[in-house]
């Protein structure tokens, strides 16, 4: 994501929060049939975001999860 977002660009991601009824059902789903999927808490993908030095703008829930929404900044990291 980092290598294709322009200085400034923003990325919006929806993600499952696997805590949720939703996303417990999902994680139910995925030990029976082993699909590789993997659900994020929003505080656990926040931090993978910020380990590839994009910034974190919001994170907002809704009823189909949450989207989390990051920015690639302009600063040219030393």
């Amino acid at each position: 994501m980092k290598r294709v977002l322009k200085p400034d660009g923003k990325i919006i991601i929806l993600e499952i929060d696997p805590n949720t009824p939703r996303g417990k059902h999902l994680k139910f789903c995925e030990t029976v049939f082993h699909t590789g999927a993997k659900l994020y808490q929003p505080a656990q993908l926040s931090k993978k975001i910020q380990a590839h030095n994009l910034e974190v703008l919001s994170i907002d829930s809704n009823y189909l999860g949450y989207f989390l929404t990051a920015v690639k900044s302009s600063q040219k990291l030393e």
